[in-house]
């Protein structure tokens, strides 16, 4: 097998790669934070328990390998890579998202569903 390139690294690289060297410039990190749950991952699961507990009135916080939202949504980045579950399956029911929201298909490919997360993240 050949010889992974940097370029090949940074490609598949992680947010989490380089915690040593952002834990000392930014944060909140797990040594330091005043929180009652903290919440691995930010794909679907892990945003609805974020709103949920903080609606709770528990101190809540996300932590996420990608530089955003999305889960396997934002790791799943090739051509062709959709949902196979029509569109009720793959948004939330909170009215402050859905209201202004309107998938252009029952079956949304990757790219609209970094859209919506976005979208969700306002």
């Amino acid at each position: 097998m050949a010889a992974t390139t940097d370029t090949q690294q940074k490609k598949f690289a992680t947010d989490l790669t380089d915690y040593a060297k952002r834990r000392q410039t930014d944060g909140p990190y797990a040594d330091d934070l005043d929180v009652d749950v903290l919440i691995v991952g930010g794909g679907f699961g892990g945003v609805f328990m974020l709103k949920t507990l903080r609606e709770m009135g528990l101190r809540a916080v996300i932590y996420e390998a990608g530089t955003s939202f999305g889960g396997t949504w934002r790791w799943n980045r090739y051509p062709g890579a959709r949902v196979d579950s029509e569109v009720p399956e793959y948004e939330f029911s909170w009215p402050e998202v859905f209201k202004d929201w309107t998938w252009s298909t029952n079956y949304p490919n990757y790219e609209e569903l970094r859209q919506y997360f976005d979208h969700v993240d306002k």
